[in-house]
């Protein structure tokens, strides 16, 4: 007997080595106040997944505007309203999976 889980997209979980980041992004200011800056220039492919995460693991932003391959090498997000504590960004793009974690005050 063997438990399969699907998500509402139709996707299976992944395991851990499947989601190991490809790389960490810098961002800046860190830690930040109002806004935050990250570098995407490491980024290859098209890009299906921008979330940023609390330190509990609950997603407060998702972007989809960043989403395809038209964007800048840099990407300045509002984090004025973030409750202070460590927020963690997820990208997906081709097949990898890039990270950036950074502080707000």
């Amino acid at each position: 007997n063997r438990i399969r889980i699907l998500y509402k997209d139709g996707n299976e979980p992944m395991g851990l080595s499947e989601n190991k980041p490809t790389a960490t992004l810098p961002a800046f200011p860190n830690p930040a106040i109002d806004r935050i800056t990250i570098d995407l220039s490491s980024v290859t492919g098209k890009v299906e997944a921008f979330d940023v995460f609390d330190q509990r693991g609950v997603r407060v932003m998702s972007i989809a505007q960043v989403v395809g391959e038209q964007r800048s090498a840099l990407l300045t997000l509002p984090v004025d309203r973030f409750a202070s504590g460590t927020y963690h960004v997820g990208i997906r793009s081709g097949g990898a999976n890039y990270v950036s974690t950074f502080i707000k005050e």
